[in-house]
């Protein structure tokens, strides 16, 4: 039986977030952050978002995030994120924070990875 418990865990839908690109204007388009229907309604995503192009001095991507947010707050029923900082240029991207993933250039626990495009 412990088996078979363990097998229906694996298969499992993953729990994540996803973009689906909405209204295109010219350079920007506004995007629908959208939370998997197989997480909990407790789940909690970090998200920013990230020039592809620009950077920083010392050669990290610039955010348009103040320090004192650093990320903004997406859950099943709401988001953190200002209306008016959804319009996005197609050289931005936005990205999700994984506090599992190894980051070689940090040395810890804990990274930014783009967002997946399509449905959760």
């Amino acid at each position: 039986m412990h088996i078979l418990t363990l097998a229906l865990v694996l298969a499992a839908p993953a729990c994540g977030i996803s973009l689906i690109p909405q209204a295109t204007r010219g350079v920007t388009y506004t995007p629908l952050l959208q939370v998997a229907r197989t997480c909990s309604p407790a789940t909690v995503f970090r998200v920013r978002k990230s020039s592809t192009l620009n950077t920083r001095a010392a050669g990290a991507r610039y955010q348009p995030i103040k320090p004192q947010i650093g990320a903004w707050v997406v859950t099943k029923t709401s988001s953190t994120i200002p209306v008016k900082e959804l319009s996005t240029l197609f050289t931005w991207r936005w990205e999700v924070f994984d506090p599992k993933v190894w980051d070689l250039q940090t040395g810890q626990f804990g990274a930014w990875l783009p967002i997946r495009v399509g449905q959760p």
